[in-house]
């Protein structure tokens, strides 16, 4: 696989023979919400960064206001997918790397090469602004992201995702947050913060859901 990368002005990232690793409409959308929440140090736990199309731009958003983006991925690539297939051919976390340095955001970057549950295992609780997940899509994977990040978020933070078409993680979301979450316009990244992520947190724990909900 060639390393052709091409970066326009909004610091989305194409790879030669690919399409683009994050649609624009929806790195758009995901950058509005960033600006919506950006405050001085934010920190940001993305989950899932594979060759970094949104890794970037979430450096990029906090990079001024002296944020940080924790990239959290094993690099492996989903199993039965392309992305395991790829994984398995090349060194997919240094083609990370080089993106990143070659963009010029890799100050602004600490990653972490492990599985999304191990990761949260390191965070303490309510210490995140904001958790971006996008990594393993079937229905068990994200519900376990769920899970695992929403203690790890302040109160005040925000927990949001991509693909919010896929039935899978639309199951996830229904299942975890009921009715609570949000879509960004003309997108397929979904949020949820403020009131609505209190209630979503206060249903859990009458569930029986995760300490420090």
């Amino acid at each position: 696989m060639g390393k052709t990368i091409i970066c326009d002005t909004r610091g989305i990232i194409y790879q030669e023979g690919v399409t683009a690793l994050i649609d624009i409409g929806d790195a758009e959308a995901l950058q509005e919400l960033i600006w919506q929440i950006a405050k001085k140090g934010m920190m940001i736990a993305e989950v899932g960064s594979w060759m970094g199309g949104t890794t970037a731009l979430l450096a990029r958003a906090v990079a001024s206001i002296e944020g940080k983006v924790f990239a959290i991925d094993h690099w492996l690539g989903t199993p039965e997918t392309w992305e395991r297939r790829v994984g398995k051919s090349m060194d997919v976390y240094a083609y990370f790397k080089g993106n990143m340095v070659d963009l010029g955001v890799w100050d602004a970057i600490h990653p972490l090469v492990m599985s999304s549950q191990m990761a949260s295992k390191i965070f303490a609780a309510l210490i995140l602004d904001m958790v971006f997940i996008d990594a393993d899509h079937s229905y068990e994977a994200v519900k376990q992201d769920i899970l695992g990040w929403l203690p790890k978020l302040k109160h005040s933070g925000t927990l949001c995702g991509h693909d919010a078409n896929r039935p899978s993680v639309i199951k996830a979301l229904d299942e975890c947050l009921g009715n609570s979450y949000s879509i960004m316009p003309n997108s397929l990244v979904w949020y949820i913060h403020g009131k609505p992520l209190q209630e979503a947190r206060r249903r859990l724990k009458d569930k029986g859901g995760q300490e420090a909900l």
